[in-house]
């Protein structure tokens, strides 16, 4: 039972509880007591006994629980997150809803978890530098630990018994049951419940990518089963044997799985999520990137479980001493640290030599580091949510598919590293140094990249909604097919940068120079999901976005230059490689086309938004083939702009549409241009439609100038009757 003057200073407080504990020469016993609900953050309990204890709903964040005794106490919603937990023991714990992280979305797995039920020999420092190992367990046993497991898991593969040269082994499953699994989850749930007495043998079978959803194995051998990749989702798995199984990137969410045994399975990257694991038994599984959220493990056995990939004796290396560490590296220069899923959560790296080195899968998130040694590094699927990496050396290293959520990256050499596919969403990337980098498909939502050298660095399709753009170098960047909607382009470097295809709704782009840009059309100026109104220059689609959505702003239509052209037509199939062919010719005349893609009926308020493009533009021109919404849109323009040209087209042969006649008789209706095929309609683009919106703007230009005429005559005439008439008053 616990200590009865232990539990009357716990009850003063944590702060008084650590001032007492400084210097005591007896260890907390605290095992049985009832400490549920407790607020004990910060907690110093190194090797306490909390054997039995109740600690349910504690808070226990940042808690000192190093070679602590917690065999059969209850965590069950435990708040546990950057706790110290090295070498503590937790045989029949019930954990269920732990925490061991702040933030949901900043981590998957439960690394914490298994560096916890690592046992006394697992590592000591997982919080702070320079931690010490537990006394009485030197480095020497903890490396025997981990090479102990390696070295079992290697002899595994040369038991006698096991054919070396066929790796699955048809002497170990029974055939039958292997064919009758293969022919259908329906198949064989019926099976099994028609013989509830036949345990299914399947060990060693290759059932990699296998679709076995709903899947009843319970109670079946599937020791050293090849699951790779297997979709297991709600499977029922309950007493199945699954010792040494592969089961990375498996499914195995939903499953029950009461009373199963892993025993050394490999579950890289495996998805428990809400799995019912009660009692299952995780003695020394590989668990690296499995995600354990809501998963029941109540009565689990995760005794040196492991979710560390790497090498045992590089992480020693690394945890000892920042100048050892150095050292070693100096004196074997040739060999890549590999400390593949190595757990360093709010670790700080202050000078370690990490360069090239193997951190694929690791866990970074929230370390410290100024000027961290990371060049050629592979960070690939690793985890460094709030990471401060200030002014870290990058360059060349790989972040792919890395989660850096909220990283602090500022002032960072970076160039030619990979963030293809990573998450960057709110990093703050400001003045860092990325040249050449490969950003393609990242996701960079209200990230900051002010005054970020981006030259030549690969954005294509990369997801930037937000993002702080002020003064960034582009400079022959690829931002093809970029989101872009509602960032910040404040005197930001475009030249020579690609923005094909990009989405620039809502965007701020001001002070920007596109004399130099190198491709900027096709630009989508409205939200996902509306019409798709594009542009060919950057500056226009924030001039056209605002004239659409700002009435005041369209008293300034005739400021614009003479260059715009609309273009309405159906944006199907043969209709629209029409139009956008003709788009396409029309840039080599100096305009700048505006392609209304809507191959639906308009609506009222589609059509006063075609109106106020036409308004603003030079002339139109409306392929009438096969027409669907143009007469709907024609009814917008041509009554209600006599100053805007309209340049019909059809192709020979179509009949057009019957009301199409009324419009001839208005002035600003031009002839109808009718084209055999598209070779003949590009080749007389001048003739057929500049032509005769040139000719015209001509007469128009003269008729205006007669009236001129004319009205200053009539001025002269009115002038010289009253002087006529003064004279008659004077005689």
């Amino acid at each position: 039972m616990a200590n009865p003057a232990h539990l009357a200073l716990l009850d003063q407080g944590v702060e008084a509880w650590n001032a007492a504990r400084q210097g005591a020469d007896d260890l907390p016993d605290l095992a049985g007591a009832d400490l549920s609900g407790r607020a004990l953050a910060g907690i110093e309990l190194f090797a306490a006994n909390l054997r039995g204890a109740n600690l349910q709903g504690s808070d226990l964040e940042g808690a000192d629980l190093r070679g602590a005794w917690l065999e059969g106490a209850d965590l069950r919603d435990t708040r546990l997150c950057q706790a110290r937990l090295g070498g503590a023991r937790m045989a029949r714990c019930r954990f269920d809803g732990a925490s061991f992280v702040r933030d949901d979305g900043e981590m998957g797995d439960a690394t914490h978890l298994a560096a916890l039920l690592r046992g006394g020999e697992s590592w000591r420092r997982f919080v702070g530098e320079n931690a010490p190992f537990v006394p009485n367990l030197p480095l020497d046993a903890q490396l025997a630990k981990l090479q102990r497991t390696q070295r079992e898991l290697a002899e595994s593969k040369a038991d006698p018994g096991f054919d070396n040269d066929d790796p699955f082994d048809s002497r170990r499953f029974d055939e039958t049951h292997l064919a009758r699994l293969h022919a259908g989850v329906d198949e064989w749930n019926a099976w099994r419940s028609d013989n509830p007495e036949t345990v299914p043998e399947l060990d060693g079978a290759d059932l990699t990518g296998a679709a076995l959803e709903g899947a009843n194995l319970s109670t079946a051998y599937l020791r050293g089963a090849r699951l790779t990749g297997a979709h297991l989702h709600a499977a029922d798995l309950d007493g199945a044997n699954l010792g040494e199984a592969w089961l990375c990137w498996a499914d195995l969410s939903d499953v029950s799985g009461v009373c199963a045994g892993f025993l050394r399975a490999d579950l890289t990257g495996a998805d428990l999520s809400r799995a019912n694991l009660y009692g299952a038994s995780f003695a020394e599984a590989n668990l690296t990137g499995a995600q354990l959220d809501g998963a029941d493990l109540d009565e689990a056995h995760l005794d040196e479980a492991d979710f560390f990939e790497g090498n045992a004796l590089h992480l020693a290396r690394f945890y000892e001493d920042r100048d050892a560490w150095n050292e070693w590296r100096s004196h074997y220069p040739t060999q890549t640290p590999d400390l593949r899923g190595a757990n360093f959560i709010g670790y700080h790296i202050l000078g370690e030599d990490l360069t090239g080195a193997r951190l694929a899968r690791a866990h970074l998130s929230r370390i410290n580091s100024y000027e961290a040694q990371l060049a050629g590094a592979d960070l690939t699927a690793a985890r460094l949510v709030d990471a401060k990496l200030t002014a870290a050396k990058l360059e060349g290293t790989s972040f792919t598919l890395a989660n850096l959520a909220r990283a602090y990256l500022r002032w960072a050499s970076a160039g030619g590293a990979s963030f293809f596919g990573a998450n960057l969403d709110r990093a703050n990337l400001s003045g860092a140094k990325l040249p050449g980098a490969q950003l393609a498909h990242a996701m960079l939502r209200e990230a900051v990249l002010s005054s970020a050298d981006l030259a030549g660095a690969q954005l294509t399709h990369a997801c930037m909604p937000g993002a702080n753009l002020r003064g960034t170098n582009l400079t022959d960047a690829d931002l093809t097919d970029t989101t872009l909607t509602c960032a910040q382009m404040v005197e930001t470097v475009v030249d020579g940068a690609r923005l094909t295809g990009a989405s620039v709704y809502g965007i701020a782009a001001w002070g920007l120079d596109l004399s130099r840009v190198g491709d900027q059309t096709n630009l989508h100026i409205t939200p996902e999901g509306r019409a798709g109104l594009t542009v060919d220059n950057l500056e226009l689609a924030q001039f056209v976005y605002l004239m659409v959505h700002n009435e005041k702003i369209r008293g300034i239509i005739d400021t614009i230059g003479r260059k715009a052209v609309l273009i309405l037509g159906r944006f199907y199939g043969e209709r629209k490689a029409v139009l956008d062919a003709l788009k396409v010719k029309l840039r080599e005349f100096d305009l700048v086309p505006i392609v209304f893609d809507w191959d639906k009926p308009t609506s009222r308020d589609l059509t006063e938004t075609v109106a106020l493009l036409a308004s603003m533009s030079r002339f139109v021109v409306a392929d009438v083939t096969d027409a669907k919404s143009i007469p709907q849109e024609l009814a917008e323009i041509v009554p209600r702009l006599p100053s805007v040209p309209v340049q019909p087209i059809l192709l020979r042969g179509d009949p057009g549409y019957a009301m199409f006649e009324h419009w001839t008789s208005y002035r600003t209706m031009l002839p109808v241009y009718q084209y055999r095929d598209l070779a003949e309609l590009l080749d007389n683009v001048q003739p057929a439609i500049l032509a005769p919106v040139e000719a015209w703007e001509a007469g128009v230009t003269k008729q205006a100038t007669l009236e001129d005429e004319l009205k200053a005559k009539d001025a002269e005439i009115e002038r010289l009757k009253a002087m006529l008439q003064m004279k008659g008053g004077t005689g």
